[in-house]
């Protein structure tokens, strides 16, 4: 069962996201993501998202998310999450992340993300929702990014949250 609590947005409403509803996030400004731990990435790349800095989403199209939302990572990247619905951005940036833990890849492959294209993040397991419990997650699909760089992501473990599971 998900517990999940409101993601505030600046200039925006307050996003809830309960069981994966559709958010929309319009002219919003730029949110960080606030206390989030080294992410490992074995077979990889290691990326580092320490107090990270905020991730940029400008005129890209709908961003698929499956079961809760997309983690961004320093860089520009984002790893999206299964069994959600489509969220569009206009004229947007990120969503914020907050108190992320560490996460775990194995066996990755190099997916290039250039100029808004999409990257395919398949076999994912669990990932962190805002201050919520662990959700799982099966065969995540595509989130469309701009200006990003490469993105190893395949074959996800469990990523913990900072919350408790029931």
């Amino acid at each position: 069962m998900l517990m999940c609590r409101t993601v505030p947005v600046l200039m925006c409403r307050t996003i809830p996201v309960l069981m994966c509803r559709i958010v929309r996030v319009l002219m919003c400004r730029t949110v960080r993501v606030l206390m989030c731990r080294t992410v490992r990435v074995l077979m990889c790349r290691t990326i580092h998202v320490l107090m990270c800095r905020t991730v940029l989403v400008l005129m890209c199209r709908t961003v698929l998310l499956l079961m809760c939302r997309t983690v961004h990572v320093l860089m520009c990247r984002s790893v999206p999450v299964l069994m959600c619905r489509i969220v569009p951005v206009l004229m947007c940036r990120t969503g914020p992340m907050l108190m992320c833990r560490t996460v775990r890849v194995l066996m990755c492959r190099i997916v290039s993300v250039l100029m808004c294209r999409t990257v395919p993040v398949l076999m994912c397991r669990r990932v962190p929702v805002l201050m919520c419990r662990r959700v799982p997650v099966l065969m995540c699909r595509i989130v469309s990014v701009l200006m990003c760089r490469t993105v190893p992501v395949l074959m996800c473990r469990t990523v913990p949250s900072p919350c408790v599971d029931v």
